[in-house]
């Protein structure tokens, strides 16, 4: 029997504002586990990130491929992108299956196929519905009797299955990740997901799943129920991928690392008895305020060498309307006992929440500054669609969220919305403030040149970044437009 032929693609261009290009954990979770359950499957992978290449030349190369089934993970950005690709690849391949996937299915669910070709959509965890749907495939069956699926009628229409998404309870069941689908060397030639400046010979992993932080600016994929593999399972990825591809460094993109203390203690022990001698760093971030002495010890004995800590936000009004509830002091002690360590770290803050102050953005800036991080990233708040954020700010400041275009959006530079109290012009002044003033301690530069790993290779891009932060061209909203301030007592 001829081999299905699998053609798995990473959508999202490459912007130089955004330049992170981590390897694509998530089909490569989906391909590893498909190549287990099933036999006969040929897949390919294309990353459009690390290609650098346009949507028109995603949809050649998959035409030119031939695949019998097309699989597209993408995020909210490159959602107008959709509906040409899978038109052009329907009406050159008719009999092609094309599934949709990723952190904007996932979000928006049913209204991520209207207007697209694909035949599905998995709006969730997918390593066992796409299983499903390739046996399904294979056996010339129909998608029905896959449970939550998104599929396309033969009229048209679009319905979801009965019941939920089946997911992965055990992670330990899942296989290692499928690197050898990828030119592993390239992507240690471009940035990570960590800010440490390339060359680095790193590869990204994901030890744990769902999130019990109620955070409502944040994705709800995995759910909030915590599964982390077992730390000798964990180690036995980490020890294969060193010794196939030499790898040196390991970002951890899990969202809630540190959730269960007793496996980290155990993780730690285990890299330690195995003499792996690797480092390691955790560019989701941890929960910073849950940090204990013990925690940083063991994290640090494992080879922790840089971490994000998300302060998001330095009021506690802001801090309990979006449900972070961090705690602030203890947020600050965190960082602090990292530092001792000379952990590098660097800090996530947001700016632009519903009915955020011009005194609350300065209270922000006051906490970053007061830490002991190394760096800081000051983001725009942006209402994902179907996050709690998104809820939040219709029900605040409903004519804001007319018409909000996420086409081309970073959090950097290209804001979708401002939805803060202040005018987009105050806005936009308080984030170049919070960059002038952050990195103009001396003190704090000194620390950064301390303790970064290859700071004069990182120092080369600190002239671009300092000038954008006095630039009155920087982080411009599109469709600048001023709205009256929110509700009082909010």
């Amino acid at each position: 029997m001829k081999p299905l032929h699998v053609f798995l693609v990473s959508l999202g261009e490459y912007l130089k504002t955004a330049p992170s290009t981590p390897p694509p954990v998530g089909i490569l979770s989906l391909a590893a586990w498909a190549r287990e359950k099933l036999r006969g499957l040929r897949i390919t992978l294309l990353d459009q990130r690390l290609e650098r290449i346009n949507h028109q030349e995603v949809a050649r190369r998959i035409i030119q491929a031939r695949p019998d089934v097309v699989g597209i993970s993408y995020m909210t950005s490159a959602d107008t992108f959709v509906p040409g690709i899978t038109k052009a690849v329907r009406d050159a391949l008719p009999s092609c299956t094309i599934l949709l996937g990723g952190s904007h299915p996932a979000a928006v669910q049913a209204a991520a196929i209207e207007g697209t070709h694909a035949d599905a959509l998995v709006s969730g965890e997918g390593e066992i519905a796409f299983e499903m749907i390739l046996r399904a495939i294979q056996d010339g069956d129909t998608f029905e009797h896959v449970p939550g699926l998104y599929r396309r009628l033969p009229d048209g229409s679009v319905v979801r299955n009965p019941g939920e998404l089946p997911i992965v309870e055990n992670l330990d069941e899942l296989p290692f990740l499928a690197y050898d689908l990828l030119d592993v060397p390239r992507y240690w030639t471009v940035y990570s997901q960590s800010p440490i400046p390339p060359p680095q010979k790193q590869v990204v992993l994901s030890s744990s799943r769902g999130c019990p932080f109620p955070c409502i600016f944040c994705h709800k994929i995995f759910g909030k129920t915590f599964r982390g593999q077992t730390p000798e399972r964990l180690v036995d990825e980490m020890e294969y991928l060193k010794k196939k591809y030499g790898a040196e460094r390991f970002d951890f993109i899990d969202d809630a690392f540190i959730q269960d203390k007793e496996r980290v203690y155990r993780f730690s022990e285990e890299v330690n008895r195995r003499n792996l001698r690797v480092k390691l760093t955790m560019p989701n971030g941890l929960r910073t305020d849950t940090l204990t002495q013990e925690v940083v010890d063991a994290m640090v004995a494992a080879g922790l060498r840089s971490c994000a800590c998300a302060l998001d936000a330095g009021s506690p009004r802001i801090q309990k309307l979006v449900r972070k509830g961090l705690n602030i002091q203890r947020f600050l002690d965190g960082v602090e006992m990292m530092a001792r360590h000379r952990v590098f770290t660097y800090g996530f803050m947001m700016f632009g929440f519903p009915t955020e102050t011009a005194e609350e953005m300065q209270m922000t800036i006051d906490i970053s500054r007061k830490s002991l991080l190394h760096m800081a990233f000051f983001f725009k708040a942006t209402p994902y669609p179907n996050s709690g954020l998104y809820d939040l700010a219709m029900q605040l400041c409903p004519e804001r969220m007319r018409n909000l275009d996420f086409t081309n959006h970073d959090v950097y530079y290209n804001p979708v919305v401002n939805l803060s109290a202040v005018s987009d012009e105050e806005l936009l002044y308080y984030l170049r403030k919070a960059t002038r003033t952050f990195f103009g301690s001396p003190t704090r530069l000194y620390r950064f040149t301390r303790d970064c790993p290859h700071p004069f290779r990182f120092l080369q891009f600190f002239p671009g970044a300092i000038a954008q932060s006095f630039s009155r061209k920087r982080g411009r909203f599109r469709h600048p437009v001023h709205y009256p301030e929110g509700p009082a007592g909010l």
